[in-house]
């Protein structure tokens, strides 16, 4: 009798999985969430745990028949053994392709195994739903969430490309998937292809089509030679889906009538960016992801031959960051840096003094060693914890770099080159949107080449607490209020000097008091899971702000203290500092 799954309960590979669920068929295959029951020891016993994973079955639907009784696999059609065995053969493949792909935006796979007349691999399971999901069910989304999904799953294929000689060519918002922090992972390599190190196939099956997502070449079979162009189209694509909510055109469309209209409300660089990676021509898109991904910051890498003379050169693993080249401004087409104020001061600043504020900028970010830290408050208190700052619970953080100093006016003016504060240079900018703070990023990132961001709200709490040299207080440094922090009691309600008060742990000033500082993350509610690198919920209404203010009594100056505020709010008390 042919049943077309397994039976939940099915136990695979000695027993190590059991089949919970189906979560999907395709043409070629079936996946299963099960779980992987694994034993731990330590110093005084051991005991058993159950972890969830997602199990890849060959099963080609037109073709294979399973017995009931033994969970069996057969082909009863003589004439199409062949051709099962050369896709069975092709699975295989894809699960050692995959097993040998070593990315954080990447599914991993953990176990390749054969059973039942057929073949198994074994991935981590991924419970965030698909980008396709989100969107279905809660519409398109803003531009600064779309782009960092964008950013991540960029860099992964990026990798496969230069690193791995290998081409994705189904990249879709279904192939996206997240896992429980919301970071991107990217699955299905049923058709992805290898290719030597001089660019050739190693292999010569056919190159399936997703409809809206895949470009002529892939109609015309047309993939022989290593082609980025390809993957850079589908993530284009992937892009304009993200941000209207609709399936794009077909390619033979885009190449007749062109792309529709994007909506005004996307900056002019990101649809910039989504035409270039959707020219129906091949040799007309950017040549490499990298050059694409430059595109979101208004450089195009791809026609300069490379950028390393003219850039800040930052190495995450050093204390150092070499400083900016004096011919920075004729790099990026300045010939005298122009500034206008709210006067209309016609002020011509010399190049020389922005790049000094800029150096200082760059070398003033501290570097922070990953670790793992409680979030939330850890007191143990109650009467003066709101709600939000509960469940206290386990994150880990890979190495990051925050600045020292919350971004003062006087570096917005050098960055958007544009003298709207002419007094009191040092203080924290304020009276800033969140998305203001991405304008401003994409300029920095613009004059750099580097990649600088509002830092997680995890990032700001592990900094704030002194990273892994945490003493535990209740403020940035200190338990006595006075000595860390501006705040209602001691600031007669005006913003200070950035770095007058003492610093924290690692050498970080104004964490507590002065301004509010915007975080990356959406805000929303903590739950007890350990989480590793986490950004937050992917969707909502309000992002959140860390530090308490000038303005503000001392208990919403501590740590733990979260505040959520609108996107579009310019609140007098927040600001924000940089992470890379």
């Amino acid at each position: 009798m042919n049943t077309p799954y397994l039976k939940i309960g099915t136990t695979l590979h000695g027993n190590k999985y059991t089949i919970a669920s189906v979560l999907g068929q395709g043409g070629f295959g079936i996946t299963y969430k099960a779980i992987m029951k694994e034993k731990i020891s330590g110093n005084i016993g051991a005991m058993e745990i159950e972890i969830p994973v997602a199990i890849k079955e060959f099963f080609m639907q037109e073709s294979c028949m399973r017995d009931e009784n033994t969970s069996r696999v057969s082909v009863p059609s003589t004439g199409s053994k062949a051709t099962v065995e050369q896709f069975r053969h092709k699975f295989v493949k894809e699960a050692n392709n995959l097993a040998s792909l070593h990315h954080p935006n990447i599914v991993k796979v953990i176990d390749v195994f054969s059973e039942n007349n057929t073949d198994y691999y074994v991935m981590e399971y991924l419970e965030g739903g698909s980008l396709k999901d989100l969107v279905k069910n809660h519409g398109s989304f803003d531009e600064a969430t779309a782009l960092q999904y964008i950013y991540k799953v960029g860099d992964a294929l990026n990798y496969m490309h230069t690193q791995k000689h290998m081409c994705h060519y189904d990249v879709k918002p279904g192939n996206i998937m997240l896992d429980k922090q919301n970071n991107p992972k990217l699955i299905d390599f049923g058709i992805s292809k290898n290719y030597d190190s001089e660019g050739n196939q190693t292999s010569s099956t056919p190159v399936g089509i997703s409809k809206g997502f895949a470009p002529l070449e892939q109609y015309q079979q047309s993939v022989r030679e290593l082609s980025p162009q390809t993957d850079i189209y589908a993530l284009g694509a992937t892009l304009y889906y993200l941000l209207t909510g609709n399936v794009p055109p077909e390619a033979s469309v885009v190449f007749n009538e062109g792309l529709p209209v994007l909506p005004s409300t996307i900056s002019q660089s990101t649809r910039n960016a989504i035409n270039q990676a959707m020219e129906p021509r091949k040799k007309d898109r950017p040549s490499t992801m990298k050059a694409f991904l430059s595109l979101f910051n208004g450089i195009d890498v791809s026609s300069q031959g490379g950028n390393d003379d003219k850039q800040y050169n930052y190495q995450s693993n050093e204390e150092t960051i070499v400083e900016l080249k004096d011919d920075v401004h004729n790099a990026y087409g300045y010939d005298t840096l122009k500034t206008n104020s709210l006067n209309n001061d016609s002020t011509i600043v010399d190049y020389r003094d922005r790049n000094s504020i800029l150096r200082d900028l760059i070398n003033n970010m501290i570097y922070v060693d990953g670790g793992t830290f409680m979030m939330g408050d850890t007191s143990g208190r109650d009467y003066d914890v709101w709600y939000d700052e509960k469940p206290t619970h386990q994150v880990t953080l890979s190495s990051f770099r925050i600045s020292k100093f919350p971004v003062t006016k006087e570096d917005w003016n050098a960055v958007m080159n544009n003298h709207v504060f002419n007094k009191e240079l040092k203080k924290p900018v304020s009276g800033v949107s969140w998305y203001d703070c991405q304008e401003f990023i994409i300029a920095l990132n613009k004059l750099t080449n580097l990649e600088f961001r509002l830092p997680t709200e995890a990032e700001w709490e592990f900094a704030a607490k002194g990273g892994n040299n945490s003493i535990p207080t209740k403020y940035a440094g200190n338990q006595n209020i006075v000595e860390v922090a501006w705040y209602d009691e001691n600031s007669g309600n005006t913003k200070h000097d950035v770095g007058l008060k003492e610093g924290n742990e690692l050498g970080l000033y104004d964490m507590s008091g002065n301004v509010f500082e915007w975080c990356q993350d959406w805000y929303g509610d903590y739950n007890s899971d350990p989480q590793t690198n986490p950004i937050g919920p992917s969707v909502g209404v309000s992002r959140v702000c860390r530090g308490g203010s000038c303005f503000s009594d001392e208990n919403c100056c501590r740590v733990s203290y979260r505040f959520a505020s609108k996107p579009e709010s310019r609140e007098h008390e927040l600001g924000f500092r940089l992470a890379i």
